[in-house]
């Protein structure tokens, strides 16, 4: 299936894919590397580039076993963590040469130049230009999650609550 979303939407491709998905793509004819993850960046990939070589992963830890790929820890992602904040900024490892692919966004390798574009947003999301006040974004957490329990009880899907259990540990509500 993904193939045939890449050739029908290109760089594109993952806005018409659904579920949870991470995928690394190369397009031989085109020279073209893609990489890319759910608007949602539940399985977002980690990556390390050296400006010649991309290393890519589901794991950010073991990009580590890579001698290339410098033992630094990010300052940022320590200071959220120290600080018991709840979220890291999307991207960032506790490793500061390794990032992870931003939800919604796909790695694109070509003619030797690595970007990242945006390829899907989530609809309705904040980034959208609507005004969220913390009292919306609440009622409309329990709004979600109330469907999510009716469709459960209706038998037409399975809510579940999944925990990472890393460092960066989550709590994500998911209606499959």
């Amino acid at each position: 299936r993904l193939v045939d979303e890449y050739r029908r939407y290109g760089t594109h491709c993952a806005k018409h894919l659904s579920g949870e998905f991470a995928f690394v793509l190369w397009d031989r004819t085109r020279g073209v590397l893609l990489a890319g993850c759910d608007p949602v960046g539940i399985r977002a990939l980690a990556y390390f580039s050296t400006g010649r070589s991309i290393f890519l992963c589901s794991r950010a830890l073991v990009l580590l076993r890579e001698p290339r790929v410098p033992r630094r820890l990010n300052a940022v992602y320590l200071a959220h963590t120290l600080c018991d904040l709840w979220a890291q900024p999307p991207g960032l490892t506790p490793c500061a040469s390794v990032q992870r692919i931003r939800p919604g966004f796909a790695l694109l390798l070509r003619n030797g130049r690595l970007t990242e574009q945006e390829v899907d947003r989530i609809a309705g999301s904040p980034t959208e230009g609507l005004r969220w006040t913390a009292e919306r974004s609440i009622a409309r957490f329990w709004d979600e999650l109330a469907e999510a329990v009716r469709d459960a009880l209706s038998g037409e899907a399975s809510p579940a609550l999944e925990l990472s259990g890393g460092l960066d540990s989550t709590a994500v509500a998911l209606c499959a």
